[in-house]
């Protein structure tokens, strides 16, 4: 999943660099935020489910 994300962001910084419209910029942009959290949300799942027992 992350390294999805990180190939995602490369993309990202290439189109930037060539200069794609603004707006569809700036939307691809805001879906890579929305799938980053949807990440982090995941990890902190995995946290809570997998680590959270042994501290108690």
């Amino acid at each position: 999943m992350q390294l999805f994300g990180v190939f995602w962001i490369i993309l990202l910084i290439i189109q930037y660099s060539r200069e794609i419209p603004y707006g569809l910029y700036t939307e691809k942009q805001s879906t890579f935020a929305y799938y980053w959290h949807f990440v982090d949300v995941i990890w902190v799942f995995i946290f809570v489910l997998v680590y959270l027992p042994y501290l108690v």
